[in-house]
């Protein structure tokens, strides 16, 4: 069979013939196939597979010459010349279509830059808390507490709780108890000789630098606050109190807060927890200290905060079984039970539903972070609609290139390299963009940003530019290089329904992206409006606050002697923040199976009428009763307890006698995403009560504070006067909610603009497509109007679809992010209208100068052969 092969006609195989194409031009194989026929003669002797690859290794041998200097020549065989080739091509095309080319890199680099911004901002969301060497076995312990209205989570958990888990559970390595600085005893004055400075400090017991891997710079982190009178600082305030970190240890500080005033010997100093921290704070006091300030907090008092670091290996659904019940062995009528969560998942991971993870600030990483995506999606999808438009002036050129032998692969790499070579010239304007921008975004997220440009974020640079370079040239390339020579060389391009179709979908995608955002925008600003304005049930406009340690009656006196105070008293109501809570309260025909957690305030004389807090039963606090038991009880804990007639009926509370003298109307201490919970309010002795609210005169503010500045000096010469409005500390509860709404604004403006181009664009492909038929259509008497209703009429058609898409979807997406709050605004129908006539409104505007420059055609142009 092989010698009848062989006598046959010698031909070379199509495997070598393929391998020769591949480098040389098919012109120049046809002139040397004489001499490939004369080379494969001698190759018949042995097997076709040898022969093959026997006979391709003669011919690039025999024509090495031609070949190398065709290989450096040739952009079809060199890798550098085809790009030096391209390049070329694609200089030329940018200069001939200037105006194209300044749009496209305009979209393309904002697109770019706000992706970028949205990743930085994501990225350091990501990483909050991160930085703890043993982030993946450090565990916060939570309390569901449950009771007939359901499950309510809390993070404050019983006094002893984190020496019990220490020392009856053994996957446990170690354990630590803290008081964190939000509590009001955390804060304080350090004196040394005549430096005072105002610190925030927080009371943790002895292993708290096992369980946080927080830099000690100074002391031995198994030794350090073994005694209640030591105290450890971080490096700043050392350097702010001795000048020096060496000369600070074994030094004596004067820490005062509320009624503290105690001598305290430095036996550390810390590094500073990073800008990634949640828990910042000056100094570490010992929690034997905490306990001497509290006597008789047991299992039923909840305040500290328990973390816990498990041993490597350990199961956390099996722990988190083992634990749950802890309570009960503790106090047998408990119902609250224990569980885990990853220290690090706290921030991101911050609302529960009946004891179950509902998100939290997740939610805004997964929300920006589609917003970035979109956002450089409609900015591609401009670039594919302008390059669309603009490859009706080039249907000749591809049609002559594919005549003379160019493959649609070359011209799809030519195109795609195009558009990479622009996603990489708009990469340049995007990071000057992000340079200029960068201080006002972290003005308006609140962090501190900036563009450190180590291994991750060149990765995410690469990675935005390919992907909008690749993107964006993708339906570009594969249009273009489909035109079929015949009909361009003629001029006409016949586009298939599906090419249509594909165009106007794109910019369906920009305007429904556009009216989602528009609409989250306005829903968002009209939550923000409502938790603005909302009647929380008591006043806080115009009241400030302060610490004192140093509060009496004539302190008291001369304050509301000031002409612009209108009332004055102490207390620890701050917006958002009441103080720890207690299960612990029994009263009579208390159902045993329910132990509503009640969350306490303090409040001294004359701080329920300074707030303007309404009675609905009974009276604020007052001297006449002549006793210090006296509590009041909010609507919705009396409610829940179900008494009738509570005025001057006693409760027990931590095995103390009560009595009820009033029932204040629900108001809001928490924020607007929780509901009013049960709350009691107790007369505050000094202790409880290192806040004086004073309720200034609108319009006297200045000179009221001032006053107050001097009478507080005066009376406290060695504490800072440090105050604040209560207004501003409910405003900062939606500093998220705010940032969503500043940056949905921006994003959704830039999206508008952006999908404006992709729609300019695709009125300049029309245009081209219908040149002829406009002048046609003017030459027998067509109006300008007529014109403009023709071009302007399948624009709004697209327009519509988007907006019949994207109303439904914005409903869904709104409705969600309102979930989260338990007060909340009315969807009304407008929000969803509106937007849908703002956009149009939009549309109309980018295509309305393009059409009245249209209409000023001379039809004799128009029908001219270009």
């Amino acid at each position: 069979m092989l010698k009848e092969r062989v006598t046959m006609k010698p031909t070379p195989p199509k495997g070598a013939l393929r391998f020769l194409r591949w480098f040389c031009r098919e012109d120049y194989l046809e002139e040397i196939e004489g001499d490939l026929t004369e080379l494969y003669e001698g190759h018949y002797d042995t097997s076709p597979f040898k022969a093959k690859w026997k006979f391709a290794g003669n011919v690039m041998r025999y024509f090495r010459p031609s070949f190398i200097k065709s290989f450096k020549t040739n952009p079809h065989l060199n890798p550098i010349a085809m790009f030096r080739h391209n390049f070329l091509m694609t200089y030329r095309s940018f200069k001939r279509y200037k105006r194209l080319f300044l749009i496209n890199l305009f979209g393309l680099s904002t697109g770019m830059a706000c992706a970028l911004l949205i990743f930085l901002w994501v990225d350091n969301e990501m990483n909050i808390d991160k930085f703890f060497e043993k982030d993946d076995q450090l565990f916060q312990v939570m309390q569901n507490l449950h009771h007939t209205h359901g499950v309510e989570t809390i993070e404050a958990t019983p006094v002893p709780l984190a020496k019990g888990l220490a020392e009856e559970m053994p996957e446990i390595a170690f354990s630590v108890a803290v008081v964190p600085p939000t509590f009001n005893i955390s804060k304080g004055v350090i004196a040394v000789e005549d430096t005072r400075v105002k610190a925030t400090g927080q009371y943790v017991s002895g292993d708290f630098f096992n369980t946080f891997s927080y830099r000690l710079i100074r002391g031995n982190k198994n030794k350090i606050l073994s005694n209640k009178n030591e105290v450890v600082i971080s490096k700043a305030l050392a350097l702010k109190l001795f000048n020096s970190t060496e000369s600070a240890i074994g030094k004596t500080i004067n820490w005062k807060a509320r009624d503290i005033n105690r001598l305290c010997l430095v036996s550390g100093i810390f590094e500073s927890p990073p800008s990634t921290a949640t828990n910042h704070f000056d100094l570490l006091l010992s929690y034997e200290l905490f306990q001497e300030i509290n006597p008789g907090a047991g299992w039923g008092d909840s305040s500290p905060r328990t973390y816990v670091l498990l041993k490597p290996g350990t199961s956390i659904g099996q722990f988190n079984d083992k634990i749950g019940s802890f309570l009960k062995t503790k106090d047998k009528n408990s119902k609250a039970t224990l569980f885990l969560q990853r220290y690090s998942d706290r921030y991101l991971y911050g609302l529960y539903e009946n004891g179950v993870p509902a998100g939290g600030r997740i939610e805004y990483v997964r929300l920006f972070s589609i917003i970035a995506i979109f956002i450089l999606l409609v900015a591609c999808i401009n670039f594919m609609s302008l390059s669309t438009a603009r490859s009706l002036r080039k249907i000749k050129e591809v049609g002559i290139k594919k005549v003379v032998g160019a493959r649609r692969g070359t011209l799809m790499m030519q195109y795609m390299g195009e558009s990479v070579l622009m996603a990489f010239l708009s990469l340049v304007v995007a990071m000057l963009l992000v340079v200029l921008f960068l201080p006002h975004f972290n003005l308006v997220t609140g962090k501190q940003l900036s563009l450190n440009f180590d291994a991750d974020l060149i990765l995410v640079l690469l990675a935005i530019t390919l992907f909008a370079g690749i993107v964006s040239g993708s339906y570009p390339a594969l249009y273009i290089s489909s035109f079929k020579p015949a009909s361009t060389l003629k001029g006409r391009l016949d586009s298939s329904l599906g090419a249509i179709w594909a165009r106007k979908g794109l910019v369906i995608f920009q305007f429904a992206v556009a009216v989602v955002l528009i609409v989250s925008v306005w829903v968002v600003y009209e939550q923000v409006k409502f938790v603005q304005s909302e009647n929380l049930g008591y006043d806080r406009d115009h009241v400030i606050y302060f610490d004192t340690d140093n509060v009496n009656e004539d302190f008291m006196f001369k304050i509301r002697s000031i002409p612009g105070v209108l009332n004055a008293g102490g207390g620890n109501m701050v917006a958002g923040k009441p103080l720890g809570g207690t299960n612990g309260i029994h009263w009579e025909g208390k159902d045993q199976g329910d132990a509503p957690f009640f969350s306490r305030l303090w409040a001294g004389y004359n701080l329920i009428e300074t707030l303007g807090m309404e009675m609905v039963a009974g009276q604020a606090f007052s001297e006449d009763f002549g006793s210090h038991n006296q509590i009041i009880f909010n609507e919705t804990a009396i409610e829940r307890m179900a008494l009738k007639d509570p005025i001057g009926k006693m409760v027990k509370i931590d095995n103390s006698e009560m009595q009820i003298v009033g029932v204040a109307k629900d108001f809001h201490f928490e924020s607007l995403y929780e509901e009013i919970k049960p709350c009691v309010i107790f007369l505050a002795p000094i202790i409880y009560a290192p806040k004086v609210s004073v309720k200034i005169r609108a319009g006297t503010e200045n000179e009221t504070i001032d006053k107050l500045r001097r009478i507080y000096q005066t009376h406290s010469p060695e504490e800072v006067f440090d105050f604040k409005f209560m207004d501003d500390d409910y405003q900062r509860l939606y500093a998220s909610e705010k940032r969503v709404a500043i940056l949905s604004r921006y994003f959704a403006g830039l999206a508008i603009v952006i999908s404006g181009l992709g729609l300019f664009g695709l009125l300049a492909f029309t245009v081209e497509k219908r040149l002829k038929e406009i002048g046609i259509r003017k030459i027998l008497g067509a109006t300008d109007l007529g014109i403009i209703r023709l071009l302007s009429g399948d624009l709004t058609r697209m327009v519509l679809i988007a907006i019949i898409i994207a109303l439904p979807l914005s409903y869904l997406i709104v409705t969600k992010w309102l979930d989260d709050f338990a007060y909340r605004i009315d969807l009304k129908w407008w929000y969803f209208i509106g937007a849908g006539l703002l956009t149009m409104l939009v549309a109309w505007l980018t295509v309305g100068t393009q059409m009245l420059k249209t209409v000023r055609i001379n039809p004799a142009a128009s029908l001219k052969n270009e």
